[in-house]
């Protein structure tokens, strides 16, 4: 105790305090005694996480890990791999929440304190004489190139996120298709069955939405971070103008003292005075603009600082898939239904349940069946020359089926 107490008061101008009143305030929160050792001190896991934390905020080793390396290495997974709601699980805790989430998080800690020491950096460069701020520009400008390649990673690994959210999508889907396939008759003699896949998809899409919000929060923040980034580049960019019109000024000035003199003499009586006028092409005049004014962002042009989003291939390809996939689903109502028209004007009695199971087996689609169905049902009641017979019973020859309609029936008024 003694020995850091001394290492501590080597850079800190405070005066020595007691190291046994010290000791008993750090006792049971910050040391204890080990057991079976009641005249020796060891430090707490209080203590020990609070020291992790210094240190990871003064040496933080992610500054230097290649973030999008890692994540590609723990964070992805493939769809296919996942069988079980265990698998999807122990993925998310081992992989994701335990390893990639933890690292992103401190790799956006590191960029921040690395923006957060440039912005400072930067204020005592404008606030420095010139010779000094002349000596550290080199040096600031640097360390603003290694921000900028971190922020690219970020946005590289948020780019990586876009796959790994498809996956998320996929594996929920085989969860809610394991429960719309379910056999209505087996659930009904075991209804634990349908119970347990239930609570699988439930556990799925509670796993997709931590997953999802979390890299919303990601987004979030590292959009404060590049927000105060470009701040630095604005304030950055005032410093090298100001710094320039100052150039500027004093060699103008030097250059109209030296035609001054030139063209002056000191006379005993008058003082100093001109004997010869000033040549008009010799006098330096200098545009500039002055700062310091109320609104002055309307003399100079306004700047855009655009960030190009890359695109990520595999993830556009996916929403592609699922956009035609919605789009032949809509023409394949559209085109049963204008059959199903035409049919209706023809036949007296068209049996509605019998054609849903039809269009399910042609089409393999329940919404596709559902929708022509439902829109079909719209369509007769809306016309007179149609009704509706609705019995409230099952087919028998159906109620083996895993979708289980009434016995409907659209008749034609004669």
């Amino acid at each position: 105790m003694e020995y850091a107490l001394d290492e501590v008061l080597e850079i800190a101008s405070i005066g020595k305090p007691q190291v046994e009143k010290l000791t008993q305030e750090l006792l049971h929160f910050f040391i204890e005694h080990p057991r079976n050792y009641p005249y020796k001190y060891i430090l707490t896991s209080h203590a020990a996480r609070f020291l992790d934390f210094l240190g990871n905020k003064l040496f933080n080793e992610h500054k230097h890990f290649p973030l999008r390396k890692t994540f590609q290495n723990y964070g992805l997974f493939k769809a296919e791999t996942i069988e079980e709601i265990t698998d999807f699980k122990v993925w998310f805790e081992n992989n994701f929440k335990n390893s990639s989430r933890t690292l992103i998080e401190n790799h956006l800690e590191a960029f921040k304190d690395v923006i957060n020491e440039s912005i400072i950096r930067l204020n005592k460069i404008i606030s420095s004489p010139d010779n000094v701020a002349l000596d550290n520009l080199d040096e600031f400008t640097q360390l603003f190139r290694d921000s900028i390649s971190r922020s690219d990673e970020i946005n590289e690994t948020l780019q990586l996120s876009g796959n790994l959210r498809a996956q998320i999508r996929t594996v929920v889907e085989y969860f809610d298709n394991r429960v719309a396939s379910v056999n209505h008759i087996l659930a009904q003699k075991d209804p634990q069955i349908l119970k347990d896949l239930k609570a699988d998809y439930d556990a799925a899409l509670l796993i997709k939405t931590e997953v999802f919000n979390f890299f919303d929060l990601v987004k979030e923040k590292l959009d404060q971070i590049i927000d105060r980034y470009i701040y630095a580049d604005k304030q950055l960019a005032n410093f090298k103008e100001n710094f320039r019109t100052r150039t500027q000024f004093q060699r103008n000035l030097r250059k109209f003292l030296e035609v001054s003199l030139e063209a002056a003499v000191y006379d005993r009586n008058e003082g100093i005075r001109f004997y010869k006028p000033l040549e008009i092409k010799t006098i330096p005049e200098e545009r500039f603009k002055y700062l310091n004014v109320k609104k002055y962002d309307t003399f100079i042009k306004k700047k855009s600082y655009v960030l190009e989003q890359e695109l990520d291939p595999v993830y556009a390809l996916e929403q592609t898939k699922n956009a035609n996939v919605a789009l032949d689903k809509q023409e394949e109502v559209a085109r049963q239904l204008n059959i199903f028209k035409i049919n209706l004007s023809k036949q007296v009695d068209t049996d509605l349940t019998e054609e849903f199971y039809r269009l399910l087996e042609e089409t393999n689609d329940e919404n596709i069946a559902l929708k022509v169905v439902f829109d079909i049902l719209k369509y007769a009641s809306k016309h007179k020359e149609y009704d509706l017979k609705i019995e409230q019973n099952i087919p028998e020859k159906y109620q083996d089926k895993n979708i289980l309609i009434w016995q409907m029936n659209i008749l034609q008024k004669q």
